[in-house]
C-alpha cells in the first residue's frame, strides 16, 4: 500500500470514528447539534451578506445607469 493510499485509508476510519461518535454518544449528539446551528447561523449571516452586497450593486448600477442617460440627454 503506498503512502497515499495508507493516508487516504487512515482518514476515512477517522472520519467514520467520528461520525460514530458524533450519532451514538450523548455527548457526540450534543456536538452535532452545536455544529447544526453553527452552520445555521453562518448560512444566514452569508445570506445576509450576500443581499447587502446584491442592494448596494444594484444601486450602483441605477447610478450609472442614471449618469449615462443625463449624459446622452435623456
Amino acid at each position: 500500500m503506498s503512502a497515499k493510499g495508507l493516508f487516504a485509508f487512515i482518514a476515512g476510519a477517522a472520519a467514520g470514528a467520528a461520525a460514530i461518535w458524533l450519532l451514538k454518544t450523548e455527548e457526540g449528539q450534543q456536538k452535532a447539534e452545536e455544529i447544526k446551528q453553527k452552520a445555521a447561523a453562518g448560512l444566514d449571516e452569508l445570506e445576509n451578506a450576500v443581499g447587502d452586497l446584491k442592494n448596494k450593486a444594484e444601486a450602483k448600477a441605477k447610478a450609472a445607469v442614471e449618469a449615462v442617460e443625463e449624459k446622452l440627454g435623456k
